[in-house]
């Protein structure tokens, strides 16, 4: 008897305080919004903090940035390197050189970059026999990146001319390009390897040098490569689109209460 009453009693508080129905998605979006269900709206809340700081770092601050960067721009050296070589062996060996000053807005890595150099060597002898050694060291930021020897036959009358390619941003270049001011200098020395003397000259003349800077946008979302963290970006957007959210679910569902 006793064990009925007190069911009999149970069965009038559940009656007296019935579950309440499960709520539809539109009062919980709204619940959340109005912020009456705390602990799901400080998820909400977060999450769209989250997303705002990284819009502004991944597509507003860089879209800002990129107004700034040219899709290509050409700069053209102050002076050209001009060498008038004697061939009766009275030349004496000597540097000449031409620089550049460029500037970089963002990551090196994302942009083409490429100098080309005028060459031109003429010569006119009597009985000189031999070829010469022109040697052309390239530095970038002050260290040596590329190096090129170009042995000149000496004719009675003649030459050869052309253009030099110098690419810049391949192979060990990559580490000596910075953002911001960059310098590249053009150290060009020449040596005539005579077996016989006579009269005449040898010119050569290197320039104009021209360095081409191209930004890249290799994901065509026009956002110039030199300020778009490709890989960081969609490692990001992955965190804050998928993981984080799902997180936050799991969050809240071990923090709900037990009935």
């Amino acid at each position: 008897m006793a064990k009925k009453r007190v069911a009999e009693k149970f069965d009038m508080q559940v009656k007296a305080c019935p579950k309440p129905p499960p709520k539809n998605l539109g009062t919980i979006v709204k619940d959340v919004i109005l912020m009456r269900d705390l602990r799901r709206s400080a998820f909400l809340y977060f999450w769209l903090l989250i997303n705002i700081f990284v819009a502004k770092e991944l597509i507003i601050k860089p879209l800002l940035i990129a107004q700034s960067i040219a899709p290509l721009v050409t700069h053209i050296a102050d002076q050209n390197v001009k060498i008038t070589c004697p061939l009766d062996g009275s030349f004496r060996f000597k540097p000449n050189a031409t620089y550049i000053n460029f500037t970089l807005a963002g990551n090196p890595r994302g942009y083409k970059i490429r100098a080309l150099a005028a060459f031109t060597f003429l010569c006119s002898s009597e009985g000189s026999k031999g070829f010469c050694r022109i040697n052309i060291t390239v530095l970038l930021n002050g260290k040596e990146f590329f190096r090129l020897v170009r042995d000149e036959e000496i004719v009675a009358s003649g030459g050869s001319q052309g253009t030099i390619e110098i690419p810049i941003n391949r192979g060990g270049a990559w580490t000596n390009l910075i953002m911001k001011n960059n310098t590249l200098i053009l150290l060009v020395t020449v040596a005539p390897i005579l077996h016989n003397y006579g009269r005449g000259f040898a010119d050569i003349r290197i320039g104009p040098v021209s360095l081409i800077v191209e930004s890249l946008d290799t994901d065509a979302d026009e956002v110039p490569d030199p300020v778009d963290n490709l890989e960081g970006n969609n490692q990001i957007i992955f965190l804050t689109s998928l993981i984080l959210p799902l997180m936050l679910a799991i969050a809240n569902e071990k923090l709900r209460p037990k009935l």
